[in-house]
């Protein structure tokens, strides 16, 4: 609530998604902290940094596809294109062990 307060007037909705975004992460970060620390749990592997990256990159890919069609084809085609990205860079980057097992028997 306290970043509401702090962002809200310096940035309007956009502030507002600021400081969701702000308590949401440290809220995930003071979790992943008692997880680690008090149970002695490891949270997190080093394959899902990986998850973020290819988001980011199936984003790329999208922002740079910018066909001149009607507003709903173009919305249909870039989901289809980040979804195929996005996943082949999860396969790619051996995020998801199950993935593979999935694939062979589809």
């Amino acid at each position: 609530i306290g970043s509401n307060f702090v962002f809200i007037p310096i940035w309007g909705i956009a502030g507002a998604a600021f400081a969701s975004a702000f308590s949401k992460l440290v809220y995930v970060a003071l979790t992943m902290f008692v997880i680690k620390f008090r149970l002695g749990i490891q949270p997190l592997s080093r394959a899902h940094f990986f998850i973020p990256l290819a988001g980011f990159m199936s984003y790329a890919v999208v922002f740079f596809f910018q066909p001149s069609w009607h507003w709903i084809f173009v919305l249909v085609a870039k989901s289809c294109v980040v979804t195929v990205v996005y996943l082949a860079l999860l396969n790619l980057f051996r995020v998801i062990p199950d993935f593979r097992l999935f694939l062979k028997d589809f």
